[in-house]
C-alpha cells in the first residue's frame, strides 16, 4: 500500500516516512489537494499554493514529490523554501495564495514526517472541512503516478525573503509607549525551525543579548525531543538561564508554533499563566473584544481576560476548531494550553488566524522592560490555584465509559461536555478527555488548595484504572 490511511489526523497528516508516508504519497495528495481545492474556487484564474517543509532530511524528496502532484493539475507554486510553520501561514496571506502545504511532523522523532494543508488565509484543512474526504479520494482515486503528468511544468517562483518579511510584519506589532529595555534571555529552539526565526528577529532588536541553544538545523533532534510542554526537555533551558543570570528563557518545539518560557529564577511558567500575564496588555487597545482559552487552563486566564476588559471565551482543543471560533467571533487573540497562542494578523484587507510566538515574545518582553520587575514577581500572583497539568492513565476499557464514569462520580458540579468531560465545583474543576489515537484518558483537576487537589486526582484515578 501507497499510504496508511491512519496519517491522516483531525487536524494534520503524520506518520512514519517510508512505511506511512512515501512518495507516491505526496504526488497522490498534491493531485488531490489541488483539485480538492479547485472545485471549491469560484474564480476561473489558475490555482496559486504556497509551499515550504522543514529540516528534516525526508522533506526535500516529499516537497519534490508534492510539487509534482500540484503542477501536474496546473497549479502555480510559491517556493518559501525551508521556513517556520508560522512564517507558511503568514506567507499565504502575504502572496494572498488560495491555500498551502507545509511539509512537517512538528516535534515528532527524525522517522516521521507529514503536512499541513491551508485555504486561502491559512485556514485549516481538518477533520471537520475536508480532511477525510482528502484521505479518501488519495486512497481510492484513481491516480496515475506517471501517464496523467502534463508536459509542461506550471509556473513555480522562489520567495526566499519570506522570513524577513514575515518578522518585520511581526515587529510592526511593537508598542512606542513600551520600549524594550536592554534584556538577558536564553533560547532553547531544540534544532527545529524556530531557529530561523529567532535568528533573524532577535538580530533586529538591538537591546537584547541572547543565548541560544542547540540551533543547529537537525530533524533527527539529537539533544532532546522538541517538545516544550514535557518538563524533561526544559532541563538545558532552565539550566542555563541559572548559569547566564537571565532574565527569562524561551523553548520551542519542531515547527516553531508552540512556546514555552522560563522564569530568571528558572522555573516553569506554563502557557495559561504567560496568556494569564501578557492580556491586559494585548487587550489594552481592544476593549470588549473576545479572547478564547481551551478548557484546560487555569481559571486565573478567564479571570485575568475579565480584568482587562476582555470577553473570556471557552473552547475545546485543536487548533483547527480554535482557529475557526476566532474567525467566527473575530477575536483578538486565542491562548491554548499546549504553548499556542494565536493571534488575528491583518494583511492586504484579510485576516488570518494562526499561531505567533514572536508576537508573545514582544509583548512579554515589553512588559518586562516597562513593569521593570523579574519575571518570577510578575507571576508569583497568577499561581493562585493548584493546577495538576495533564496525567495521562493507558486504559483497557472503553474510553467513553471512562469518562462517564467519571461524570456521574462527580456530577453534582456544573457539567461541561464540549471536549470530554469537564465538571465545575466550588473549589474544584476535572476535565477528563480521551485521546484520539491512543488507549489514554487524560486527567486535569484545579483546585483552591494542594490537599483538595490531591484527594480528587485520588478519586478520580480510582475510577478510571479501576
Amino acid at each position: 500500500m501507497h499510504t496508511n490511511p491512519d496519517i491522516f489526523k483531525a487536524y494534520d497528516i503524520r506518520g512514519i516516512y517510508e512505511k506511512d508516508i512515501t512518495t507516491e504519497t505526496a504526488y497522490r495528495l498534491g493531485r488531490v489537494f489541488a483539485r480538492f481545492l479547485t472545485e471549491r474556487k469560484s474564480e476561473g484564474k489558475p490555482m496559486t499554493l504556497v509551499l515550504a517543509r522543514d529540516m528534516r532530511d525526508s522533506g526535500t524528496t516529499l516537497q519534490q514529490e508534492m510539487e509534482k502532484g500540484l503542477q501536474a493539475e496546473g497549479v502555480r507554486i510559491i517556493d518559501i523554501g525551508m521556513v517556520s510553520t508560522p512564517t507558511f501561514y503568514y506567507a499565504t496571506l502575504e502572496y494572498q495564495a488560495d491555500g498551502g502545504v507545509i511539509i512537517t511532523a512538528s516535534h515528532n522523532p527524525a522517522e516521521y514526517n507529514g503536512f499541513k494543508l491551508v485555504r486561502e488565509n491559512a485556514i485549516p484543512i481538518s477533520g471537520d472541512n475536508g480532511m477525510y474526504e482528502i484521505r479518501d479520494r488519495v486512497m481510492e482515486e484513481s491516480v496515475s503516478v506517471e501517464s496523467d503528468k502534463t508536459e509542461e511544468k506550471a509556473e513555480k517562483e522562489e520567495k526566499p525573503d519570506t522570513l524577513a518579511r514575515y518578522v518585520e510584519h511581526m515587529l510592526a506589532h511593537r508598542n512606542a509607549q513600551r520600549p524594550i529595555e536592554p534584556l538577558n534571555i536564553v533560547v532553547d529552539t531544540a534544532n527545529g525551525m524556530g531557529a530561523l526565526d529567532i535568528k533573524e528577529f532577535f538580530d533586529r532588536i538591538s537591546d537584547v543579548t541572547y543565548t541560544h541553544l542547540y540551533p543547529e538545523l537537525d530533524g533527527t533532534f539529537p539533544n532532546h525531543e522538541a517538545n516544550p510542554l514535557k518538563e524533561e526537555t526544559l532541563t538545558d533551558l532552565k539550566a542555563k538561564v541559572r548559569e547566564e543570570n537571565a532574565d527569562f528563557g524561551i523553548a520551542t518545539d519542531g515547527d516553531f508554533d508552540r512556546v514555552a518560557f522560563v522564569d530568571n529564577e528558572g522555573n516553569t511558567i506554563r502557557p495559561d499563566i504567560a496568556g494569564a500575564l501578557l492580556v491586559s496588555a494585548l487587550l489594552e487597545d481592544y476593549q470588549g473584544m473576545p479572547v478564547l482559552y481551551d478548557l484546560r487552563s487555569s481559571n486565573v486566564l478567564p479571570e485575568k481576560i475579565s480584568e482587562a476588559g476582555g470577553e473570556p471565551v471557552m473552547t475545546r482543543v485543536g487548533h483547527s476548531f480554535i482557529k475557526d471560533q476566532m474567525r467566527e467571533r473575530s477575536a483578538l487573540v486565542a491562548i491554548e494550553f499546549s504553548g499556542h497562542f494565536y493571534f488575528d494578523i491583518k494583511r492586504h484587507g484579510a485576516h488570518a488566524y494562526f499561531e505567533n510566538p514572536l508576537l508573545v515574545m514582544i509583548k512579554l518582553m515589553e512588559l518586562l522592560s516597562s513593569t521593570g520587575q523579574s519575571l518570577a514577581e510578575l507571576t508569583a500572583p497568577l499561581f493562585r490555584y493548584e493546577h495538576s497539568g495533564e496525567i495521562n492513565f493507558e486504559i483497557k476499557r472503553n474510553k467513553a465509559e471512562v469518562i462517564e464514569e467519571v461524570k456521574q462520580y462527580f456530577s453534582e458540579g456544573t457539567v461541561n461536555e464540549m471536549d470530554g468531560v469537564r465538571i465545575d465545583h466550588g473549589r474544584f474543576w476535572l476535565l477528563v478527555r480521551a485521546s484520539n489515537t491512543e488507549p489514554v484518558v487524560r486527567l486535569i483537576v484545579e483546585a483552591t488548595d494542594r490537599d483538595t487537589m490531591e484527594q480528587v486526582i485520588q478519586e478520580a484515578r480510582e475510577i478510571i484504572t479501576r
